[in-house]
């Protein structure tokens, strides 16, 4: 099974998030790379994680400046490398389209 929690020496760190419908959130890395995650299929892992499968919950996200990544106020956080890895980059024509399907 994969880690999700965050580890003390990720390679990658996530400066900024923004909750976006449903269970996505956009984040911003240190190296100003976007990236879009599904947070929902963390949520198919069970146990604590299920929370993630709810868009409510999934809005109260927040950076956690110190830990390099996203966190709730239950204190559920994820690995920074996971979210990464598993996001979808967003860069040119994909971040125009993406905004522009995500604006109001």
């Amino acid at each position: 099974m994969r880690s999700w929690r965050r580890k003390v020496d990720s390679a990658h760190v996530v400066r900024h998030v923004l909750p976006l419908p449903g269970c996505l959130v956009l984040l911003e890395f240190e190296d100003r790379s976007l990236r879009v995650v599904d947070l929902a299929q963390f949520a198919q892992q069970g146990g604590e994680l299920a929370r993630l499968a709810n868009p409510e919950y999934v809005e109260q996200v927040r950076v956690d400046e110190e830990a390099g990544t996203i966190v709730w106020p239950d204190d559920l956080d994820l690995d920074p490398d996971v979210l990464y890895h598993e996001g979808r980059p967003l860069s040119g024509d994909d971040l125009r389209a993406f905004v522009q399907a995500h604006s109001h």
